[in-house]
């Protein structure tokens, strides 16, 4: 798994929606969406919004 665009495994999700620049930083390592600060608990499952940290590609998780 890995953004359909540009094969980039970082992401981030907004951790307050009121706070566009609040943000968690993730990973994908081995089929799994893992926080990059692991005392990081932003909570992610399938509904969560992500966004490319390389590119401009946004979608949920199960789109990956």
């Amino acid at each position: 798994m890995a953004c359909p665009v540009c094969g980039s495994i970082s992401f981030h999700v907004k951790s307050n929606p009121e706070d566009q620049f609040d943000v968690s930083v993730f990973e994908l390592r081995q089929g799994t969406l893992r926080p990059v600060d692991p005392d990081d608990d932003c909570p992610v499952d399938e509904s969560t919004e992500l966004y490319c940290q390389r590119c401009a590609w946004h979608g949920k998780l199960g789109e990956l």
